[in-house]
């Protein structure tokens, strides 16, 4: 069964129209149409999209010698392999561009991007690969590097949000801690000035640096009584 057949089987096993089908999709219903005719093929966002909706695999969906029947098992014995120009291993192989190891299911080297040539089991002795087969291997790695960079999107995004929410926080901080200060009440100035014996500027700076805000200028003027806070900017007086 073509890629065609199977989509316009499925779909109507699902009880879709070409409509609601085009909905869920955000294409049109020509759109539809025209893969259900052998017209045009999906852009590898919108098969994924397929795959998920009727439980399908991509491969299901693509590979002509695979079919699907009324209870949506498949059939058909041939299987695609990914393999040259690669080493397979057990499960995994070996890109012979840079040595990384991949797994074996892999369209492409996830290091260097050496695409994996893909070819059938049981090829014929010419080893040539069909137009099909071709396709098939491009079509595959054209959907992994954009499902890989929308991985890479999504982390980018996740970090600018970390950073954001950091800074939120940091300015949140430092609004806190100007809030706290103690200000002139005409200018609203910090530069601020104690001239009252058993007080000095230098104590409550000293104690602002250690312990922080207004608690470092009370540190400052402890055993006194209020103290004559003069603006060092507007030269306005206040007790505290």
């Amino acid at each position: 069964m073509t890629f065609s057949e199977k989509l316009l089987l499925i779909r109507k096993q699902k009880g879709l129209s070409q409509e609601q089908l085009a909905e869920m999709l955000d294409v049109s219903r020509q759109s539809v149409s025209k893969w259900e005719t052998q017209q045009t093929l999906p852009e590898p966002s919108k098969l994924v999209l397929i795959s998920e909706i009727f439980d399908v695999s991509i491969d299901q969906l693509l590979k002509d010698d695979l079919s699907i029947n009324e209870e949506n098992e498949i059939t058909g014995e041939a299987e695609i392999i990914e393999a040259i120009p690669a080493v397979v291993k057990l499960d995994v192989m070996f890109c012979t561009k840079c040595g990384k190891e991949n797994r074996a299911d892999s369209a492409f080297c996830g290091y260097c991007g050496n695409p994996f040539t893909a070819f059938v089991a049981d090829r014929p002795e010419t080893g040539e690969l069909t137009k099909t087969d071709m396709d098939l291997a491009y079509y595959k790695a054209n959907l992994q590097i954009q499902q890989q960079a929308l991985h890479i999107q999504q982390q980018e995004l996740e970090e600018a949000q970390r950073q954001t929410q950091q800074q939120r926080q940091q300015l949140q901080l430092q609004q806190k801690q100007y809030d706290e200060m103690m200000k002139c009440p005409r200018c609203g100035s910090t530069s601020l000035s104690g001239n009252k014996k058993g007080y000095g500027i230098g104590k409550g700076v000293v104690g602002a640096i250690i312990l922080g805000g207004p608690l470092g200028l009370i540190a400052g003027n402890i055993g006194s009584s209020k103290v004559v806070i003069t603006c060092m900017k507007c030269g306005h007086k206040f007790r505290r």
